[in-house]
């Protein structure tokens, strides 16, 4: 049976485990209705507020004032999604993975195996962007293969990588098997 590119992307984007059934698009279209409704709420009432501050003439520099919003709406539109949609999708068992208890450390191990070979590819990709935002003028490779740059790789792949091994880790549901009673 052919898997469809829109379920295919369904699984990858929310980390569905199984089958992606009717069931499951059904929650996901809930959720991803609040969490477009939230976002827009926010971004009304945001882009109000900012626009309201930069017209008082109180705002000198405005190059600042752009980074600041631009990363705080960020952060808010990244929480508002994560609140509607992995939160509540966790909650409702759709992005659970139920195994047995013998799959249990099957089910460890792939997940320590994908993120193991996704860590050096994170590793090559921050160091890349980083490296890339960070230029100022400078020869690119010098930047590249400075101490720092590197540095900061390593600790965003140290930090990033196990953390998301151990959310993946603790979406495994052990289920009981009826037949042995």
């Amino acid at each position: 049976m052919k898997v469809k590119w829109s379920d295919r992307i369904i699984k990858w984007f929310f980390g569905i485990p199984g089958i992606v059934d009717e069931r499951i698009k059904v929650e996901i279209g809930r959720a991803s209705i609040k969490a477009l409704i939230g976002i827009f709420i926010f971004e009304l009432v945001f882009n109000d507020i900012i626009i309201t501050i930069a017209m008082s003439g109180r705002i000198t520099d405005f190059e600042s004032f752009f980074y600041i919003t631009t990363l705080i709406q960020i952060l808010a539109i990244l929480s508002i999604i994560a609140m509607f949609t992995i939160i509540v999708l966790r909650h409702r068992g759709v992005i659970s993975e139920e195994v047995s208890s013998e799959g249990k450390n099957q089910a460890i191990n792939r997940i320590r195996n994908k993120w193991l070979r996704l860590a050096p590819i994170g590793f090559i990709i921050f160091w890349l962007l980083n490296t890339s935002l960070n230029i100022e003028n400078q020869n690119f490779f010098k930047v590249m293969f400075s101490l720092k740059e590197i540095v900061g790789a390593l600790i965003f792949s140290i930090i990033f990588f196990p953390m998301m091994y151990f959310y993946e880790k603790g979406n495994i549901h052990v289920i009981k098997d009826d037949n042995n009673d």
